[in-house]
């Protein structure tokens, strides 16, 4: 039998963890798969309209849309694996992708330079000058919303190897010794955090349907009825559940108070 080594031994905890926060969570656990299933509402609803775009224009808007839900997806599972910290990688991305199909939905050009990125050298240079990922979300911030940015600034300093990003995976002892954690579950404080850090993550999502949606309700063949009873509908089930932490995200709140005070 082949040694485990640490990466296995990581894998066989994520499993656990999952198992874990799973049960933590309970029911606001399943409104990750309702907002996958807004996205396969959102692309249905869209097969279904009449959108001026070319042949360019129109995959390369459709990959970016399931591209979202893949970061969707992957945020999540991320986060119900314990990596509460990595999850935001995944949610910065979302919307990236959601500022490149804005951009590519509104200029032709951009779509052709999106698709053809990897057929040359050429090709290439042309694409990273036309799709600075900072600048793209900038430019389209009336169109995704103010929050949208805001959360994107945030998330940036989370993302980026910053103390904030790492503060909660070390722990320091006054012998100089230094241990990273690959977990962050570990006491009921971090779990708290983790649903706090999850309802942020849909709301992100969220967000960035209802700007996807408001982007081509204009146009013929877009049940937009169907689409508000549906996302309504999900956005007062998620405000349900996410009045059930009010006292946990209360708990957490204090605690960060008191710890920052100490810093002082």
């Amino acid at each position: 039998m082949v040694k485990q080594g640490v990466v296995q031994r990581i894998m066989t905890q994520e499993r656990d963890a999952t198992r874990e926060v799973i049960t933590y969570l309970g029911e606001t656990s399943l409104l990750a798969d309702a907002c996958s299933d807004l996205y396969d509402l959102l692309f249905d609803l869209i097969r279904k309209t009449d959108l001026p775009l070319d042949v360019h224009q129109l995959p390369a808007f459709m990959h970016c849309l399931q591209a979202l839900r893949y970061e969707l997806i992957m945020g999540t599972m991320i986060m119900f694996r314990g990596h509460v910290t990595d999850s935001a990688r995944y949610s910065r991305r979302a919307i990236e992708v959601a500022a490149f199909a804005v951009e590519i939905f509104k200029d032709k050009d951009s779509a052709n330079l999106w698709l053809s990125m990897g057929t040359s050298s050429r090709a290439m240079d042309r694409y990273r000058s036309r799709f600075p990922a900072h600048k793209i979300v900038e430019k389209h911030e009336s169109t995704l919303g103010k929050q949208i940015y805001e959360l994107y600034a945030s998330y940036c300093l989370w993302v980026h190897p910053s103390f904030g990003s790492l503060v909660n995976q070390t722990s320091f002892s006054s012998d100089r010794g230094h241990q990273f954690h690959y977990f962050e579950i570990g006491s009921e404080h971090q779990m708290n955090y983790l649903a706090m850090q999850f309802f942020i993550l849909l709301d992100t999502h969220v967000r960035i349907l209802l700007a996807i949606a408001e982007l081509v309700r204009q146009f013929d063949g877009f049940d937009y009825g169907v689409w508000v009873e549906s996302s309504s509908a999900f956005t007062r089930w998620a405000a349900s559940l996410r009045a059930n932490w009010k006292e946990a995200a209360d708990q957490f709140l204090q605690r960060e108070q008191v710890h920052n005070r100490a810093l002082r």
